[in-house]
């Protein structure tokens, strides 16, 4: 199956700062974002965590374009944060191509969206939903963080 992990460490580099967007694009708020705290570990995602937390409370009740971006660069940071620590291997897979390959999990997922844009695959149909995470951080608060979230992957 076709990943796209290069495209999705990409967003992540965004995310940090690594890579800079060609565009001058970046993530709203991104003076609210410890980008030097952003070392590619577990811990490192409570500092996100922080962040999203500043975006909870601050989000507007319509998210344009700029929201999007956020939580694409967001949520592909803690995806490759799972991806790199964890035991077992993940990809990030396209939703076309993985619902191709695994058709009954549109029941789950639903009709492409930013939520399922991409998942996080294991290989044999299982995955993880690091972008909807980040969405429902932003719509929920603390109880969806992205820390305690990653850490339960990975283990």
């Amino acid at each position: 199956m076709e990943d796209v992990n290069e495209i999705f460490n990409d967003f992540a580099a965004l995310f940090t700062g690594h890579l800079r967007d060609p565009d001058g694009e970046d993530v709203v708020h991104a003076d609210r974002l410890d980008r030097a705290a952003l070392d590619g570990t577990l811990e490192s995602l409570k500092v996100v965590d922080a962040y999203l937390e500043y975006l909870h409370q601050h989000r507007p009740e319509r998210m344009g374009p700029d929201w999007a971006r956020t939580v694409l660069r967001a949520g592909a940071y803690t995806g490759e944060i799972i991806r790199h620590t964890a035991e077992r291997r993940y990809d990030w897979i396209d939703y076309d191509v993985f619902t191709a390959a695994y058709p009954d999990v549109r029941r789950v997922l639903g009709d492409r969206g930013l939520p399922v844009a991409s998942v996080l695959s294991t290989g044999d149909g299982g995955f993880t939903l690091p972008l909807n995470k980040v969405i429902k951080y932003l719509a929920n608060g603390s109880e969806d963080s992205v820390w305690f979230y990653a850490s339960a992957e990975i283990r």
